[in-house]
């Protein structure tokens, strides 16, 4: 199958990178590899704090950031928070297995409510359906499928 008429190629222009943070390594392959098949460009970090160290190396920005809401080094609201404060305004999807709402997230970084606006949580597991359903809403664009 050529690259032009991948699955992915006809919903991601060009490819926008999205930074996955997941201390999980099969966690992150699939998700890794889910990107690309969207037509998105994976940029991946194990940790908050290796997450941190990879966004000062790149240049351009980010189209979006996954984050896993449990790390080892770093609360993943807190981590979103810090991102943002980079590149404000920046499209997050919070990935996470347990019962969370965005308001307990933003309270447990010690955020406002308001410091996560626009963020999608996901719970786990999630299929590539129900991820490109979240990075839609998060870019601010329609999924392929949806009706609206």
């Amino acid at each position: 199958m050529s690259e032009e008429h991948s699955p992915g190629a006809c919903r991601a222009a060009r490819a926008e990178r999205v930074l996955v943070v997941e201390d999980q390594s099969a966690v992150r392959e699939v998700l890794a590899e889910s990107l690309e098949v969207l037509g998105f460009a994976p940029v991946m970090a194990g940790s908050g704090a290796q997450a941190l160290a990879l966004v000062e190396q790149l240049h351009g920005p980010l189209a979006a950031a996954i984050i896993d809401v449990q790390l080892p080094d770093l609360g993943g609201a807190a981590l979103g928070a810090r991102l943002r404060e980079r590149q404000p305004g920046l499209p997050l999807v919070f990935t996470s297995g347990g019962r969370h709402t965005l308001a307990e997230l933003a309270a447990s970084a010690g955020l406002a409510p308001s410091g996560l606006a626009g963020a999608r949580l996901l719970a786990k597991p999630f299929g590539i359906e129900a991820l490109e359903a979240a990075l839609a809403e998060v870019l601010g664009r329609s999924a392929p499928g949806s009706r609206g």
